[in-house]
Parts: C-alpha cells; structure tokens; sequence
C-alpha cells in the first residue's frame, strides 16, 4: 500500500515497509489445504503439513485461506451426511434412530410408574463404607 509523504513541500508516493509480507501458495498447496480440511484435519495438522514446503502460522492460515478451508470441511460434512443417510435407507436401524433424532426433533420418551401410579413419596439411600 503506498502512502503520500510531505518531503520539502512536494508530496512523493512511498512504499510501505511495515506489515507482514502477503503469503503466496501455489494452487496445489491451495488444493493440499482444501484436501486436509475435506478429511478432518486440525488447523495445526495443516500447518504442519503445509509448513514443509512454506512456513506459516495457524493464524496465517486462517486469516489467508479460511474460505479454502470452510470449502473442505463443507465438502466431508456434505459426504458425512450422504453416508449416514446411505446407510439408513440400506435398514441400519441405529442411523434411522439417530437421524430421526437430529432432523425430526424426535427423542426417546423415559416413562416411570408405580403399582399405585403415583410418584414415590420417598427415597432412601444407605452408603456403607468397608
């Protein structure tokens, strides 16, 4: 970013010298972070992976390519999600119930009853220490 700067009462353009340098990764670097993020990795395992061949901070990381990696993880979340519901329409009974509880708000209904059908009045626990 150039700024103006006042030198004998003429305005020169300079360059700004402060600031951290703009980290440049080549498109198969890119594709590496989308891919890493695409199964699950941490942001510091794609630092360490991508750290190899370019040093950078997780907070660089974020900062520059947080698009790149929301795409990934959006990508294994949608395949997440296909598999799961794959595997409940193939009659996995326990993904039918787990998904029905996520998507449709239902949920395992507890019932207690007793001979009277009223609630109990009272309950005593007794610990015996050895």
């Amino acid at each position: 970013m150039a700024k103006a700067k006042r030198n004998s009462g003429t305005w020169k353009q300079t360059k700004n010298k402060g600031g951290r340098p703009k980290i440049v990764l080549t498109q198969v670097e890119i594709d590496q972070i989308k891919a890493l993020a695409s199964c699950g990795c941490t942001n510091d395992e794609i630092v360490a992976v991508i750290a190899l061949s370019t040093p950078i901070s997780k907070t660089s990381l974020v900062r520059s390519f947080g698009a790149v990696i929301k795409k990934g993880r959006d990508s294994r979340n949608a395949r997440l999600r296909h598999a799961q519901f794959k595997q409940a329409m193939a009659g996995n009974v326990t993904m039918q119930i787990w998904l029905g509880k996520q998507y449709l708000g239902q949920k395992d209904k507890s019932e207690f009853s007793s001979p009277d059908d009223e609630p109990p009045q009272e309950i005593r626990l007794t610990f015996i220490d050895k």
